[in-house]
């Protein structure tokens, strides 16, 4: 393992973000119904386009997915690229859905 300072030592970020991946899914589960009820309340039809800021593993983006359907589109944006990873696989084929790694700020 690099030491701590070297040019290889995995920075503090990066250890946060492979440690949160580890436990999202599990997290994504729980706070699964209560998404879907957010998704619920907006007034979403097909087609339309939606950005989830802080999309994580990307639970809501197959449910919003759905909500819009084919001809709509869905963005998510998070920081984190294990998280990404992770959306990118639940996401699989769907076309109208598509990932962006940056900063929310």
């Amino acid at each position: 393992m690099p030491r701590q300072g070297s040019a290889n030592a995995p920075s503090s970020a990066s250890l946060h973000a492979r440690a949160w991946a580890q436990i999202y899914e599990l997290i994504d589960l729980q706070l699964s119904p209560l998404g879907l009820r957010a998704i619920e309340s907006l007034p979403l039809r097909l087609g339309d386009g939606v950005l989830d800021v802080g999309c994580g593993a990307g639970q809501t983006l197959l449910q919003l997915a759905e909500r819009v359907g084919t001809g709509g589109r869905v963005i998510g944006v998070d920081v984190a690229p294990l998280l990404l990873e992770i959306a990118k696989r639940r996401i699989g084929s769907l076309g109208q859905v598509g990932l962006i790694e940056a900063d929310a700020q």
